[in-house]
């Protein structure tokens, strides 16, 4: 395994290679834009958890846009991005905590992330198909995005779903999706591959068509209230057939269908006036399937305070385990505890127009739902640069 100041030495090797070109977005030509991003974590486990130590994560993206516009084909976007994860598991091996405290933690790889096509179809009518993450459509958290950990970016009970997750960071899948947009609402319908990526080979981008294993469908309705304030509410379920938690009376395994949930968000402006520091909210909560997922309910929410060059905020990740899982970890001998719960502090300032520092202190309340782990204190530092 690599020293975490090895995985470091790699990490400021690639924002030097990114400050070279810190003059904004390429233009390839007009219609063709490149830009880019490197996030690097420096992460301390200090106390509980699986064990003390250090950790340093990386994640460096690029990403290309066209403008059909330029062919012919006004509001057609084309978009594709690739990323390298790298650095030490600090959830897996550190904290021991089931819902991950870093947003970019992921199996080391390069990997194409997204590539698809967005055009319109008619007015306030418009769709999107190839590889899409779908937090980038469904479920998305715009204040939550201030925050490091994995579920103010969408939430445990519907990451935890599938058999290699949604399709969401690492890894993606092909997907079609329409969007719908009439006085003040907002409809969202995704039909994706059931499984993301290739659960045996993390860098193999994989294109199923037609899916072998069934479909994810997604639907959402977005709607602006008074007040800068927008209201969701979302539902999602699989065609596949997987394995229900708890086996059946002879050991073998139970396969069902029937993996599905809702979920719903309210965020927005709280206080503050445009050109001023204001005081941002939200709060998100959802229920899955608990026969087949472990996570049966979550909720989660906080506030953010500052400017668009700094900002605070405080958040907490509340996630439930259904009563089959519950009774799973019990037959195999572990005590566990119904709920995990993080509590975040985070404070971003952008020092420059390229390069953002964010520290971060993370309290992780029976990390992986186990009585047999103590809460763990975590404390770390982002460095964001940013090429766009």
């Amino acid at each position: 395994m690599m020293h975490w100041w090895t995985q470091a030495a790699t990490g400021l090797r690639t924002i030097a290679l990114a400050l070279c070109l810190l003059h904004g977005p390429v233009a390839l030509a007009a219609p063709v834009q490149i830009g880019g991003s490197y996030i690097a974590d420096g992460f301390a486990n200090i106390d509980g958890g699986r064990k003390r130590g250090t950790a340093y994560l990386g994640l460096a993206e690029l990403t290309i846009e066209a403008d059909g516009g330029a062919v012919g084909l006004a509001g057609t976007t084309l978009h594709a991005a690739i990323n390298h994860a790298h650095g030490r598991p600090l959830s897996a091996e550190l904290v021991g905590d089931g819902q991950a405290v870093s947003n970019i933690e992921a199996l080391p790889a390069l990997r194409l992330f997204e590539a698809w096509v967005s055009t319109p179809l008619a007015p306030g009518v418009d769709a999107k198909a190839g590889l899409v993450d779908l937090n980038s459509e469904f479920d998305v958290q715009p204040v939550g995005g201030l925050f490091l950990h994995s579920s103010h970016g969408i939430g445990a009970d519907f990451a935890q779903s599938g058999l290699n997750g949604p399709s969401i960071y690492p890894a993606t899948s092909l997907a079609l999706i329409g969007r719908f947009s009439r006085d003040g609402w907002i409809g969202r319908i995704g039909v994706f591959d059931a499984v993301a990526g290739h659960p045996g080979h993390p860098g193999r981008p994989v294109l199923r068509l037609p899916p072998h294993r069934g479909v994810l469908l997604v639907a959402e309705a977005e709607h602006a209230l008074p007040g800068h304030i927008i209201a969701k509410v979302g539902a999602w379920g699989y065609t596949s057939h997987f394995h229900a938690i708890m086996a059946g009376t002879a050991g073998a395994p139970i396969s069902t269908r029937g993996s599905r949930g809702v979920y719903a968000s309210v965020q927005g402006q709280l206080a503050g006036a445009p050109g001023e520091a204001v005081l941002d909210g939200w709060v998100r909560a959802g229920i899955a399937t608990a026969r087949i997922n472990p996570v049966g309910c979550y909720l989660g929410g906080g506030v953010t305070y500052g400017t668009d060059v700094a900002r605070v905020g405080a958040a907490v990740a509340h996630a439930r385990l259904g009563d089959p899982a519950m009774r799973a970890a019990v037959g195999s001998g572990i005590h566990p505890r119904r709920a995990e719960t993080s509590i975040e502090l985070t404070y971003a300032r952008r020092m420059t127009r390229w390069l953002t520092v964010q520290p971060d202190v993370q309290y992780v309340i029976d990390p992986g739902w186990r009585g047999d782990r103590r809460d763990a204190l975590v404390a770390g530092l982002r460095l964001i640069v940013s090429l766009s």
